[in-house]
């Protein structure tokens, strides 16, 4: 049966991208520019309806006759649709025949129909990267001197040499010498600096062109050159895995040698890439000469970005050098109740890192009143939109801390909740969510430092001011008083009974989709029968016939569930248990109709294996 409908649904999928292309076909057979141009434009959605690699490939062939015999605004449209269905163009199968037809272009006279051409090989550079024909071509273009067609072969060699290690092999000699020759304009050689990037195929190629990037620096001390060629010596660190070590040290020595502002910033941010993919390969003097080129730097902006690579580091195996490095308490102070935010929540998420073995009593007392102040400084003292990221960053390393001595969530708890009340809605949703995450490390703390009537009436001034994170807002509190009320009611009833009231009153002024994600909430803390009764008013709502089976299943499952939870007593228990079976296979069965008969949701097999264990 389930072959059966498979075969039906290939058939049908089939026929329909066949009849979508014969009306694309005959779209591009059309004399008027304008209906070509929408048929080309229109081939997105059929890749995306129909990601078949006959219908794919049927397409190309077809784009790339378009391609060869129209104008060049044709061919600008073909580039542009192959540009935005990169992800398909592993599916087309006579790639011959493509870089055929298209290959006829590079003979044409006309240099922007050859520049089209050298885009379109650019783009397709995943399947076409190992033809010779096309390295010819794209290698024989970096000579032109037309800018449109030499523009063109950079961005085709870019995309080569991303691909194919033979063609970034060969065309690393004649680069070279085009960024060296005196001939070549600077414009052109800030274009041709960046393919170096992409050249970490081989060792000795990897090797090859940071030699002379290195080479270079010195000979082109401009401020545009440095800063795209310590961007492309990082990139190629990253990407080839070899040199990593030399290019900290050479980052550093321009962090703690160039007077310019902008190259220390560029600096500091290729760092900060160095440090999220090759932490390990940082060492101790590293550190201590970053720390001491950050904390001495005048500009609050070049602190900034360094205490993001420490923060970077902080999170990584090189916390250790930061562990053993006792320069930076002797900064504490200074730092973590620094007047900008960024600095002072930085700084603060920099400690809070460290293990706690490393941490004395004295000092942990300090970080907890240092995060203290940070969290009162972003609360209060900055414009909404310049706050926000200080102020996550300040709440994260507050989860940090309370994780490492649960004892401190009370406290933090308490400082949160006397927040609240004078709080922008904005800074509420970030508070709220740790305030949440926090009842998950310690509940009963939090729950005695809040009071559920400053919850309640966030919520009603969030719909009153219909701000655009309300909802977000209903939903985190929601969270918050089902992990708060779980702890102060054991029973199942009792809880539900004193939650019932406010989840009846949100879902009756809420849309469908935030009242199913507070039965989400609910069914997630085990509480069945609360999201049940929001899920039964819900069915009738939904906009497709899909989602009514999708509701009922799952209105169902909640209902199983919430009944295995009222008996008290094993008698009880089964007098309701084959009920409670029958609504859970009912409701299996329903989802069942939902899903595609190709593709079981692993949920309604794992509902089906507790049928089988009850």
């Amino acid at each position: 049966m389930a072959r059966f409908q498979a075969n039906s649904f290939s058939q049908d999928m089939r026929q329909q991208a066949n009849t979508a292309l014969m009306e694309l076909d005959k779209g591009l057979r059309s004399k008027v520019v304008g209906e070509q141009c929408e048929s080309i434009l229109r081939f997105e959605s059929l890749f995306d309806r129909f990601p078949f690699p006959i219908v794919i490939n049927s397409a190309y062939l077809k784009l790339s006759d378009v391609f060869r015999e129209g104008t060049n605004f044709l061919r600008l449209c073909v580039w542009k649709l192959t540009q935005r269905s990169i992800g398909h163009l592993e599916k087309i199968m006579n790639i011959d025949e493509v870089v055929k037809r298209l290959f006829s272009v590079t003979h044409s006279n006309d240099p922007v129909a050859r520049a089209l051409t050298l885009r379109m090989f650019g783009s397709l550079a995943s399947i076409v990267s190992e033809r010779k024909n096309v390295h010819q071509c794209v290698s024989a273009s970096l000579k032109t001197h037309d800018r449109i067609e030499l523009e063109a072969a950079i961005f085709a060699t870019n995309k080569l040499c991303e691909s194919s290690g033979s063609f970034a092999s060969s065309v690393c000699d004649e680069i070279a010498e085009m960024i060296q020759g005196l001939a070549t304009p600077v414009p052109v050689k800030l274009k041709l600096l960046p393919i170096f990037q992409n050249m970490y195929h081989s060792a000795e190629t990897a090797t090859r062109v940071r030699q002379l990037c290195i080479t270079l620096l010195p000979s082109h001390p401009a401020e545009d050159f440095v800063l795209i060629a310590l961007h492309t010596l990082t990139k190629l660190a990253t990407s080839a895995l070899l040199g990593t070590i030399p290019q900290i040290e050479l980052l550093l020595g321009y962090m703690k040698r160039d007077p310019r502002s902008l190259i220390k910033q560029k600096a500091l941010r290729d760092l900060d890439t160095l440090a999220q993919k090759s932490p390990h390969m940082w060492d101790k003097q590293h550190v201590i000469e970053l720390w001491e080129a950050v904390y001495g730097a005048d500009d609050e902006e070049l602190q900034i970005c360094g205490f993001i690579v420490m923060n970077t580091l902080a999170h990584s195996v090189a916390v250790l050098h930061l562990q053993r490095n006792g320069l930076i308490w002797r900064n504490a102070d200074e730092l973590c109740y620094h007047t900008n935010p960024s600095i002072a929540s930085l700084s603060c998420g920099v400690f809070s890192c460290l293990p706690s073995k490393a941490i004395s009593d004295d000092q942990r007392e300090e970080l907890t009143s240092a995060l203290e102040s940070a969290f009162l400084l972003c609360a209060v003292s900055s414009p909404p939109d310049g706050r926000a990221k200080p102020l996550k960053l300040v709440l994260s390393s507050l989860v940090q801390v309370a994780t490492k001595w649960p004892g401190l969530t009370t406290r933090f708890s308490q400082l949160l909740a006397d927040m609240l009340p004078s709080c922008n809605l904005d800074i509420c949703l970030f508070v709220i969510r740790c305030l949440s995450v926090l009842s998950g490390i310690n509940c009963e703390g939090v729950r005695k430092s809040l009071l559920v009537p400053d919850l309640t009436k966030i919520v009603e001034t969030a719909q009153k001011t219909e701000t655009d994170n309300a909802n977000e807002i209903v939903v985190t509190v929601a969270a918050l008083l089902l992990r708060i009320n779980q702890s102060e009611h054991k029973s199942h009833e009792k809880f539900t009974a004193s939650l019932q009231p406010w989840f009846d009153s949100q879902v009756a002024c809420v849309s469908g989709w935030v009242a199913y994600r507070l039965a989400r909430e609910a069914a997630q803390q085990g509480y069945h029968e609360l999201a049940f009764g929001i899920l039964s008013k819900l069915t009738n709502m939904v906009s497709s016939v899909r989602l009514v089976y999708w509701m009922r299943g799952i209105t169902k499952v909640c209902s199983a569930e919430s009944m295995l939870l009222k008996p008290t007593s094993l008698e009880s228990l089964k007098k309701v248990l084959p009920d409670s079976i029958a609504a859970l296979y009912e409701g299996v069965t329903e989802i069942k109709v939902e899903t595609n008969a190709l593709l079981l949701l692993e949920f309604v097999n794992f509902k089906l294996f507790v049928c089988l264990f009850v």
